[in-house]
């Protein structure tokens, strides 16, 4: 029998223990002397399958008061605390009390108790009683449970003697209420917060989305996500934003068209106002419990949680790729992240390869723990545990990740009120995930200054592949996308109508901390247009193309060829640095490098002529480095039309 299979069975065990305990006690019960500590003992039994667990325990507690010797009402009591009311310490006395009244009593009660330390921490003891069970009579599976948690004993300790830092910071009134606040998900900039927010309890709970814009190092007043995203009639949450803040994809159950309990919708935003939330599909939503999702950078590649069959455990985390027909069939992410037990709460850094998530099935302090894994290719690394105190012998809730400052953010009950309210606090470092930033801003019409659709493309220099693409909003011209850390990109930004804009991103010299904040006007085609070539590429003093160059050749072939009437001059130009002759010649031989490639291409000579202009035409001043590099150019200028 393996590992996961053994585990398996004993969760069920241990999922069912108060059941069949409960069943048993009609025969075969070792009730008490005193007829009123029985009929307690039967009223607990009847709160039991009632599901009154209070009710039950105060019944068990008044029958060992009348009783103190009463065996089975211990142990019924102890059960109920460890297994139904999450209370171990309470169910560690009823144990220890039915075991100095019995030693022999049931060796199960040798497990349970041992169980019931470990997740009140109290590891030493915890492996001291486990130890004990593992010298007598149980099955195999029992055994191996038993070995498992004085393993992850062993790790606990080890964890505490090793704390990580930690240090918490409260998140505002503006977003905590008397109210329950979890799930926190940022856009890229970190100006807005999207959290679900629970009001009521019990069958009268009612969840719903809202946000808080990040205003003078405050997070503003929060308010509800409205229609028609949240509802009066549902519940809407487990949500997560895209890292642009266009895309919201959330949780709610029992709709009309769902596929079956809880399914994952999704909803655009244009402008300031949300579209029509729209089921995910089957694709991703099956007949069983689909939540809690987080989407990559790029958008191509949407994680989530299910319970459907065919997993590793109760729960694990899927992922599904954006095809040209939407996201593909979901799979499971595979036995090194999902275990026997229960994934949740997943969260991809922008970073696309850093993957946060909560287990109760890797080894760990407590209930759940907090762990990340590292992509290498294709595949997940071990996971690894996030550490103490940040986890603890609670069931801690998952994690956010900022995109470039390294700030976590999570939902806890540390003040012990009751309610959970969202916290910050700063990763550890060898938790971070690798640095990013951001690059955001508008596009508009150069002359009018109305805001334009565009689309814009970044694509990786060194290979020429596209690594994220967006279109701009249509109300207002807004954008946002994620710039990994250690490579130089390429950025092309079109419209039908207009001549393209090109800039270029070079990580490997700018602070990763800064953003890129940049307007883009686009100019509309026409005669005596010009557009520098920001993405053509020389070798210093050379006029050979290098070949990071051809992106931006293949957009202006693609210009030429969609409008056979133009005619455009290319243009080369220098700053300054060496003898007025040489830079004239330099920058003449750049525009025919330019020229032949389109040429070569398929583009008429009777569309394109070329000319240099050495230092002659300057665009800034050469006095400084950041003057002269403006001034080294390569443009176009469209002649006729």
């Amino acid at each position: 029998m393996s590992d996961k299979t053994i585990v398996k069975f004993l969760l069920f065990i241990l999922l069912v223990g108060v059941q069949v305990f409960a069943a048993a006690q009609s025969k075969d019960l070792k009730l008490s002397s005193s007829k009123k500590a029985n009929k307690y003992f039967d009223d607990a039994r009847i709160a039991y399958r009632n599901g009154d667990m209070q009710s039950a325990a105060d019944h068990l507690s008044a029958a060992v008061e009348e009783d103190p010797r009463f065996k089975e009402a211990y142990r019924m009591l102890g059960v109920i605390y460890f297994e139904r009311m999450n209370e171990p310490e309470k169910s560690i006395e009823s144990f220890e009390r039915l075991l100095e009244l019995d030693k022999n009593y049931d060796n199960q009660i040798y497990l349970s108790l041992g169980e019931a330390h470990f997740y009140q921490g109290n590891y030493t003891k915890a492996k001291s009683v486990l130890k004990d069970f593992l010298s007598r009579d149980a099955t195999e599976a029992q055994h191996q449970w038993a070995a498992l948690l004085i393993k992850n004993s062993d790790f606990a300790i080890n964890a505490r003697e090793n704390p990580v830092p930690f240090n918490i910071k409260k998140l505002g009134p503006g977003v905590n209420t008397s109210e329950m606040e979890y799930f926190p998900a940022l856009t890229a900039d970190q100006e807005i917060l999207y959290f679900t927010r629970q009001k009521g309890y019990g069958k009268y709970a009612q969840e719903d989305i809202y946000y808080s814009n990040f205003i003078d190092s405050n997070w503003s007043n929060s308010r509800l996500v409205d229609e028609p995203v949240t509802t009066d009639y549902g519940n809407e949450g487990a949500h997560t934003i895209s890292p642009d803040g266009k895309f919201l994809i959330f949780t709610s159950c029992d709709k009309r068209d769902s596929h079956g309990g809880c399914d994952l919708y999704i909803t655009k935003k244009v402008g300031d106002d949300w579209g029509i939330p729209k089921n995910l599909g089957p694709s991703i939503n099956s007949g069983a419990w689909e939540s809690q999702p987080t989407i990559s950078s790029d958008s191509r590649a949407l994680y989530f949680v299910s319970n459907r069959k065919g997993g590793f455990g109760r729960s694990d985390i899927y992922v599904s790729y954006l095809g040209e027909k939407g996201f593909g069939k979901a799979t499971n992410l595979g036995s090194v992240i999902n275990t026997f037990a229960d994934e949740s709460r997943p969260f991809i850094h922008p970073d696309n390869q850093t993957l946060y998530f909560a287990s109760n099935g890797h080894p760990g302090l407590g209930r759940a723990d907090i762990f990340y894994s590292r992509a290498d290719g294709l595949l997940w690394g071990e996971p690894v545990n996030i550490g103490y105190p940040i986890n603890t012998v609670g069931e801690e809730p998952g994690i956010f990740v900022s995109t470039f400052n390294n700030i976590a953010y999570y939902s806890s009950d540390i003040e012990e009120e009751g309610n959970l309210d969202i916290y910050s606090f700063v990763l550890p470092e060898e938790a971070r995930p690798a640095p990013v930033t951001y690059f955001k801003g508008k596009t508009f019409d150069a002359v009018s200054k109305k805001p334009l659709q565009a689309s814009v493309q970044i694509v990786d220099a060194s290979n020429g592949k596209t690594v994220n693409e967006t279109f701009t909003d249509p109300v207002n011209g807004s954008f946002m996308l994620c710039l990994i850390e250690g490579k130089d990109y390429l950025c092309n930004v079109s419209k039908e109508g207009y001549l393209f804009f090109s800039e270029n991103f070079l990580l490997g010299q700018h602070d990763i901390s800064e953003p890129y904040i940049m307007d883009i006007p686009m100019k509309k085609i026409g005669i005596g247009r010009t557009i520098v070539l920001k993405n053509i590429f020389f070798d210093s003093g050379e006029y050979e193309l290098k070949e990071a160059s051809l992106f931006e050749l293949d957009k202006l072939k693609r210009l030429l060829e969609e409008n056979p009437l133009m005619k455009i001059e290319i243009r080369g130009h220098t700053d300054n640095v060496g003898s007025e002759t040489d830079n004239l010649t330099l920058s003449e031989n750049r525009a025919a490098a330019v020229y032949k490639f389109l040429v070569d291409n398929g583009i008429g000579q009777a569309q394109v002529s070329y000319k240099g202009f050495g230092e002659n035409e300057p665009i800034a001043d050469n006095e400084t480095d950041e003057g002269r590099a403006k001034n080294r150019r390569t443009e176009f200028t469209i002649m006729e039309m």
